[in-house]
């Protein structure tokens, strides 16, 4: 891939690079995708090797839900179905719930 630098608005300086320099790259596309949006490690695997989350269902009670999920980043992911607005997700500790059945 390649990449062009930008200069800042207002005809600032090119930002300087060195190489091996880890950096940050935002890719836009035009098309939209709703969802929402969770760290990867909340994201773990039923005995049918399906995308699971753990919801807070009510005091002590953790219920699995079966998720469909697309990459947002290296740290998260975007829920896109399987979950309803408000719902608590368990996003730390997710193995030790999978055990505990």
């Amino acid at each position: 891939m390649l990449f062009r630098i930008r200069r800042e608005a207002g005809g600032g300086q090119v930002p300087l690079l060195a190489i091996g320099q880890a950096v940050s790259v935002l890719v836009e596309t035009a098309t939209r995708t709703a969802g929402v949006a969770i760290p990867a490690a909340a994201i773990s695997r039923n005995d049918a090797n399906e995308s699971i989350v753990w919801v807070h269902d009510t005091a002590e009670r953790f219920v699995p839900r079966r998720v469909k999920t697309l990459p947002l980043d290296a740290g998260r992911v975007l829920v896109t179905e399987g979950l309803a607005g408000g719902e608590r997700v368990v996003t730390t500790g997710t193995r030790a719930l999978g055990q505990i059945r």
